[in-house]
């Protein structure tokens, strides 16, 4: 590279360190064939007993082999997980195939991204694993750690085939109680991370999340079945042996609090983005048509922009210049990395413009004089109250009738 990116970033070897350290690291090269075989062979040598049981029998022994070697201080295991795979680059294991009647249904993941219901159908570009689905293969004891989605999005995960894949989940409103209890349990970690439930590297037992009074609920998902989870709800979970599922996310209008939310604790800890919220917002506004839709993005729109026009009359004091400036919507902020899409500042030390700060970093931009600063307006306030407007209109018309 000619310069250094402005948001955090790591070399290849330092990257390959990191992941090292929180134990994961790239495997081998399969075809969900061989990967089967080599699944099936390890569960066979690390469970002999397991076919002289019922299924309940067997499921509730892997359970407890499993939770044994999550506490285990000193015992080591290793599997592998064909985890995160884009589905365009592999196969999605619904039809995609248009004659089939299939390719179109609505609980086809390929399909149910870019439903008119879920606002991520309106983003401007695809996003993979969130509104492209990805594809899992699973072998026994492979997990997927503690975390919520991005953005605390709905997700929904289809069990195609295979074995049993074991869920645990804390409700969304227990997500602070939650993230309480696991920093009491491993507090030296987040004081060497904070952002530590951001990496999806960390499991404690369901048993100890309930010592702190957080509520833990688990089901079992088999062949055939989904899994939704709900907004801010954190969950995690591990195979019982070999099995093949594919997951996507979704968010109606009712997410949109938490959205907001989540872009706010996004922002408390650095953490990129996946998209940004307000544009989101933006974009969705003129292309609602339900009085319901209307409701909720209206008390959105307004929470904004009651937000913004706080920041944009600080401005007014604060910085020397004060402009209408169109630039590309992925400027983001060079400290805490959130999008600056609605208006941004920068200093007249910067030429290219191309490092940015919301209003609460305008202090750690530059050692300019804060006279040399410059507030620059991305979104104008008329086409804001437009959008406000349209959206009372539209909310109206459930009044009426």
């Amino acid at each position: 590279m000619k310069t250094a990116p402005n948001s955090n970033w790591s070399c290849a070897t330092c990257l390959d360190s990191l992941v090292q350290d929180f134990g994961f690291a790239s495997g081998k090269k399969y075809s969900l064939c061989s990967f089967k075989r080599q699944a099936d062979s390890f569960k066979n040598r690390r469970f002999l007993e397991l076919k002289t049981l019922e299924c309940a029998e067997a499921e509730n022994l892997v359970e407890k082999e499993f939770w044994r070697l999550v506490d285990s201080p000193s015992e080591a295991v290793t599997v592998e997980y064909g985890a995160d795979l884009h589905c365009p680059d592999y196969s999605s294991g619904f039809p995609t195939d248009p004659s089939d009647p299939l390719s179109k249904h609505p609980w086809n993941l390929t399909v149910l991204p870019s439903l008119p219901t879920s606002l991520l159908s309106w983003l401007p570009s695809d996003i993979s694993g969130m509104t492209v689905p990805w594809v899992y293969a699973g072998m026994c004891l492979s997990t997927f750690c503690w975390h919520n989605e991005d953005h605390y999005t709905y997700s929904v995960n289809y069990h195609h085939l295979g074995d049993t894949k074991t869920w645990y989940s804390v409700p969304g409103g227990s997500a602070a109680a939650f993230e309480q209890a696991m920093e009491e349990e491993v507090p030296e970690l987040f004081r060497k991370q904070p952002d530590l439930l951001f990496h999806l590297s960390t499991l404690i037992s369901p048993a100890d999340l309930v010592k702190h009074n957080v509520p833990v609920y688990a089901t079992d998902q088999r062949a055939g079945q989904f899994v939704i989870t709900f907004p801010q709800a954190y969950h995690a979970g591990f195979n019982h042996g070999f099995n093949f599922n594919e997951a996507v996310n979704f968010a109606g209008a009712d997410w949109l609090p938490f959205g907001r939310a989540c872009v706010d604790r996004y922002s408390r800890y650095n953490w990129i983005p996946v998209f940004s919220h307000h544009e989101l917002l933006c974009i969705a506004a003129p292309l609602v048509s339900t009085p319901s839709q209307a409701k909720l993005l209206l008390d959105e729109f307004e929470k904004m922009n009651t937000s913004e026009s706080s920041i944009r009359t600080k401005a007014k004091f604060l910085v020397g210049a004060y402009k209408n400036v169109a630039v590309a919507s992925t400027q983001q902020c060079v400290i805490c990395h959130q999008y600056c899409f609605l208006s941004s500042f920068t200093c007249q030390c910067d030429v290219s413009k191309d490092r940015v700060t919301c209003i609460t970093h305008l202090p750690q931009l530059c050692n300019c004089p804060i006279e040399h600063k410059v507030f620059q307006i991305h979104f104008e306030s008329s086409k804001i109250s437009t959008l406000i407007s349209k959206l009372k209109r539209l909310k109206v018309k459930r009044n009426v009738s």
